[in-house]
């Protein structure tokens, strides 16, 4: 039989899979971005109400640590130098608040699906 012979100007195999692969990243990374685009526009926010936000978040929490802390102190001074004591009533409380909050949230959240 006959062998064919490659003509001189066409591309190797490795180079045409080389070029396969680099489109296909070049493709990849492109759909990806698309995808990030489009869940940051169906969620209406951007990055810098992001940061907004988080930064709002921060604040908060540092504040109640402080505030909580200030009503542990108050509550122990109140109760002999029991700081353990208030401590235990203010982690009740915050839970006495927190798990019907957290429950009805939930719940409400289940009705609008």
């Amino acid at each position: 039989m006959k062998q064919m012979q490659r003509p001189e100007n066409d591309p190797k195999t490795t180079e045409l899979f080389s070029e396969l692969l680099e489109s296909l990243s070049g493709l990849l990374t492109a759909e990806l971005h698309l995808a990030q685009v489009r869940f940051f526009h169906r969620l209406g926010i951007t990055g810098n109400q992001i940061l907004f936000a988080l930064s709002i978040l921060c604040l908060a929490l540092l504040g109640s640590g402080a505030i909580m802390a200030s009503i542990i102190l108050a509550l122990g001074k109140a109760l002999d130098e029991r700081y353990w004591l208030s401590s235990l009533i203010v982690a009740a409380g915050l839970l006495l608040i927190g798990l019907p909050a957290n429950i009805f949230y939930f719940r409400m959240k289940r009705q609008k699906c």
